[in-house]
Order: structure tokens, then sequence, then C-alpha cells
């Protein structure tokens, strides 16, 4: 005989959630949204919730997506209670018995809420570990979880407007990446053994539209993922992952592969990625694949905790909205079609082109054209150490070249751009040791900072941006 899981929805505050009519006098209520055994969503007053996306790892682990959107004027933050982790306030069991433990969130904790502007749609992400023992595994999976809905403030604890206990249940995966629909039998499907749902190669913020410019997969099986950004206001802003936790960001295979985040260009948790007013900017993401693959997988998910601050001359900048970017069913295949050449980049103060593209023996040879907008000077320079940390190469074989030197721009001495001027620096590649075909269109991806010339000292840093230049041509 099955366990039975029954979902009681208390909502202790009083009259502030959904369209139930309470009791005279206040006081407790009853959930106001339906409570469908075979449903994938909830309709609360203030927003509705419902199950994006299933995937089903290679270990057995599940990693669940939910979208919000909020059916509201106002803005909010959506977070776990005080002092519960993502382990204390989210649960999964399957249809088998078992009981899965929630080890983490991606853009919701207990700490830091969600953002959640008025009328926007945003997606959080919860990741599951299997029992030690399954003697049988589940086919469909019930989802519960706690959650406060708060209104932002500029100091202090945010006031709770609701709290959510959400259930969703009779969730079923299916075998490959799909758009999720409701199978003839009613079930709801969602996606399979580490497959991928609606949701899109591109989501809207309300300050940004993020989107995904390019997904490779290297001759290794590691995957380099470029994000392009775009700000949707008249602020500049910095982009950059929650301090002191590396690279936040994961991917899977709709084979149920997860691969580890090893690097980025550009955005990190320390240095923000410099965002301005109108602009757009791109990162880069590269993951390494897991050991042993038995089958490898051909559409991608992708989730990373954003944080957008305002820029400060001093100190920590403030946080203006926390985001989890969820880009889901992204088909490498696809992209690799398209037709678009990205070899020149507008920023506020430089242009950044191909000058020219061109194989020495078996190296690769790219010049960099810099064109500087302003009245002022700059310095264009890469990050501190070696040019092959900061700097790579790719050819759509998924071959990659590794930077073997540079004229003009290192580390150390930048390349000086004065004010209406134009530049040019080249980048020597290696190629790999050992190829089984070699491609004829590259994509380059650097770490560059713009800084002011001083007299002494470090000069000071004035932008930081994520150079990427995709599906370039030998001349």
């Amino acid at each position: 005989m099955k366990p039975v899981v029954v979902a009681l929805v208390i909502l202790a505050l009083g009259g502030c959630v959904g369209t139930q009519s309470y009791p005279p006098g206040g006081g407790l209520g009853t959930f106001p949204g339906p409570i469908d055994p075979l449903s994938r969503y909830q309709d609360f007053r203030e927003a509705r919730i419902e199950a994006a996306s299933i995937q089903v790892l290679a270990d057995d682990s599940v990693v669940i997506v939910l979208r919000y959107l909020n059916k509201t004027q106002q803005d909010f933050l959506i977070h776990f209670p005080p002092y519960r982790l993502c382990s204390g306030s989210a649960g999964l069991v399957d249809d088998a018995g078992n009981e899965y433990r929630c080890t983490g969130a991606t853009g919701i904790d207990d700490m830091y809420g969600l953002s959640f502007p008025a009328g926007s749609q945003v997606t959080a992400s919860f990741r599951f570990e299997p029992p030690r023992q399954m003697q049988t595994k589940g086919t469909r999976f019930s989802f519960r979880s706690t959650q406060l809905l708060s209104r932002p403030i500029a100091r202090g604890t945010p006031p709770v407007v609701a709290r959510y206990s959400i259930t969703l249940s009779d969730l079923e995966p299916r075998q490959k990446a799909s758009t999720s629909e409701v199978t003839p039998s009613g079930k709801t499907d969602l996606g399979g053994k580490g497959s991928l749902t609606s949701g899109g190669s591109l989501q809207d913020f309300r300050e940004a539209r993020i989107e995904t410019a390019s997904v490779q997969v290297l001759a290794d099986d590691s995957v380099v993922i470029v994000l392009r950004y775009l700000n949707k206001t008249q602020q500049d802003f910095l982009i950059h992952f929650p301090p002191y936790q590396g690279c936040v960001a994961g991917l899977v295979d709709d084979a149920g592969n997860e691969y580890r985040c090893t690097g980025t260009t550009g955005i990190d948790g320390t240095h923000g990625l410099s965002f301005p007013a109108g602009s757009q900017v791109t990162a880069s993401f590269r993951f390494t694949p897991p050991r042993q693959m038995q089958t490898k997988g051909t559409h991608f998910s992708f989730r990373s905790t954003h944080l957008l601050s305002s820029p400060v001359a001093k100190g920590t900048p403030p946080v203006v909205a926390r985001y989890a970017v969820t880009l889901i069913d992204v088909n490498p295949a696809v992209l690799a079609e398209v037709p678009r050449v990205d070899d020149i980049w507008d920023y506020p103060q430089i242009r950044v082109e191909l000058a020219n593209l061109q194989a020495v023996g078996d190296e690769i040879l790219l010049a960099v054209r810099y064109t500087n907008k302003t009245q002022g000077p700059f310095l264009v320079h890469l990050p501190p150490y070696s040019c092959s940390d900061s700097t790579g190469l790719l050819d759509d074989a998924g071959n990659e070249y590794r930077c073997a030197g540079t004229t003009g721009i290192d580390s150390r001495d930048g390349l000086s751009l004065p004010a209406g001027s134009q530049a040019t620096a080249s980048f020597r590649f290696a190629p790999p040791r050992w190829t089984q075909s070699k491609g004829s269109r590259f994509s380059f991806l650097s770490t560059h900072l713009l800084s002011i010339p001083v007299a002494r000292g470090t000069p000071p840093v004035v932008a930081r941006y994520a150079v990427t230049l995709l599906r370039m041509e030998l001349r």
C-alpha cells in the first residue's frame, strides 16, 4: 500500500491571499486556489504558479522549474520562511513512495528574495536528491513548498504580504524534450529523463532581456554557452553572481547529464559585468561534462542566479534585482544555423570589431580594432594573469584554441586609446594537440577591462565587458 501525502494549506495572514471569502472576523482562511490532484498550477490572488519543467537526471536527482506570474501592479519578493533552507521549505515525493530531499534552489532562498516585478513572469528551480535506497522508482511526482510573498523595502526585513503553501501533484516527466502539455489521459506531462520543456531560449525581465546567443559542444564534450543581455532601461547596471559563490550556474541535457560550471567570461561573484543603459552585452559560461556519460543529449537547460546592481564609486553596489535565469530546451544545432555574424560590438565608450582573422600554419591570428567613442582617453587591457585565463577561441567543429600571446594588449600594460582614436591589438591562438576535423567559423571570447590612465598607481576600472565575436570566417 502506497503512502498518501495530504497537504493542509493554512494561511495565517488573515485574508491577504487569494479570492476566497474568509469567515467573519478575519483570522484563518482556507486555500483560495484550486486543489486539483492532477494540476500543475495554482492560482492565488497575487500570483499564478505553475510547473514549467521537470528534469530527471542520470543519478535519479530531479530538477523542477517553477514559473511565477505576477497578476498585480505591485512589486514583490518571493522567498522561503526565515532560517529555513530549501530542505525545510520544499519537498518532493514520487508515486512509489520515495521522498526526495531539496538540496538547492536557483534564485530563491530564505535570506534574499527573488525579484517579482509587477506584471512580470519569473522562474526559480529546485534540485532534489533521491533517497539512498530505492527499491522501486516512481514515474510521477508531487511537489510541495512553503513560500512567502513580501514587499521590497530599502532597509530592514521586508513585510510579508502572503504565505503560500504550493502543492503541484501528479507531474509526469516524458522521455524526450518537448513542450509541456496535458496528455489525453489527463496527466500533466513535463519532459522526461533529463528532459526540457517550454520556457525557450530567452527571458524578458522588467530591466533586461536575456537570450541565448550561442551554444557550442566542444570535442571533449564540454559546453560553452554565450548569453546576450539587453538593458531595457535608461539606468546603468552591473550583472554579477551572488557574493563569494563562484560560478552560480548549472546545465543539464535531455539525456539527464549534469554539467559543472568551470568558468565564465566577463561575469563572476566579485566583479560585475558592465551593463550600460540601453546597451547589449554578452557573457559566456563553460561547463565540464560528467566523467561517465552513457548517452549524450542534444538539448540543454541552463539555470543561473543573477544579481542586477547599481554601480557605485566605492563600497558594495546596492542590489536592484535578483533573478533566476532559466533557459529551457536550447538546441545548439538551431543556433548554429543562424546566419548572423556577431563581429562588431558597440559599447557606450568603445566600439570593438573584427579587423582580421587568418590562419598562419596551424595557428590562428586574430586582429581586433578598438574605437574610442568619447572625448577622454582610455586603456584597454585584459584581467590580471595570463592571456589564456581570460581569452579563448572556438571553431564550429568543437575545437578549442589556446591563447598563446598578444600584441599591443595584455594584463599589465593596457592598449592606449586616446580620445576619438582607433587602435588594433592581435591575439595568437595555438591549436589543440589532436583534432578530428577543422572548423570554418570561429568564436572569440575574452574579458576586457576599460580603465582611465593615471600618472601613478593602478588605473581605475571604468567598465568590464565580455567581448564576444561569433561565427567569424577566415579572411
